[in-house]
C-alpha cells in the first residue's frame, strides 16, 4: 500500500489540531424602548457582541408568513450619527402598510458587507448570510419565496 504524499499528511495533521468551529449564540428577544425585539449575538464572524432588532407588523395572521426587509446600517455597532433606519420605518408605519417584518442587524465594524481578507473577526458577508438571515427565518414567520 503506497504512503500518502507529504501534503496530505500535513493537511491531516493540521486538521486534527484546529479548534472546533465556534457556533453563534443568540439571546431570546428583549423589547427595547422603541418596542423593537432585540437579540444579542456572539458570532465568530464578528468582533464582540452585535445585535439584531426586529419590527413586526402590529396585526399578524396566525400561521401567516411575511416578507422580510433588511434595513442595513451605515455605521458600526449601534451608532446613529446618520440616523436609525428602523426608527424611520416605524415612524412611517411601513411595517403595517406593507405587512412586512423589518430587521436591522448591527455589525462590529464599519459596514462594508464583505468578508475582510485577513481578519477573521470581520466577516460581514458570512455573518449576514450564515447567522442573521437563517436566525430570522427560523425564529420569525418569514416568507422565503420573496
Amino acid at each position: 500500500m503506497p504512503l500518502p504524499d507529504p501534503a496530505t499528511i500535513a493537511f491531516l495533521l493540521l486538521a486534527g489540531s484546529l479548534p472546533a468551529p465556534q457556533l453563534p449564540t443568540i439571546t431570546p428577544a428583549k423589547t427595547d424602548a422603541n418596542h423593537f425585539l432585540v437579540h444579542e449575538i456572539q458570532s465568530p464572524f464578528q468582533s464582540g457582541t452585535t445585535d439584531v432588532r426586529v419590527l413586526l407588523p402590529d396585526r399578524m395572521i396566525p400561521d401567516g408568513r411575511y416578507p422580510v426587509v433588511y434595513v442595513l446600517p451605515v455605521e458600526a455597532n449601534r451608532e446613529s450619527k446618520y440616523g436609525d433606519g428602523l426608527l424611520e420605518v416605524k415612524k412611517h408605519n411601513l411595517h403595517n402598510e406593507h405587512q412586512a417584518i423589518f430587521v436591522a442587524p448591527s455589525f462590529s465594524h464599519l459596514p462594508w458587507y464583505g468578508d475582510h481578507p485577513t481578519n477573521l473577526a470581520i466577516r460581514q458577508e458570512t455573518y449576514f448570510l450564515r447567522v442573521v438571515i437563517p436566525f430570522i427565518e427560523r425564529t420569525y414567520p418569514a416568507r422565503r419565496d420573496v
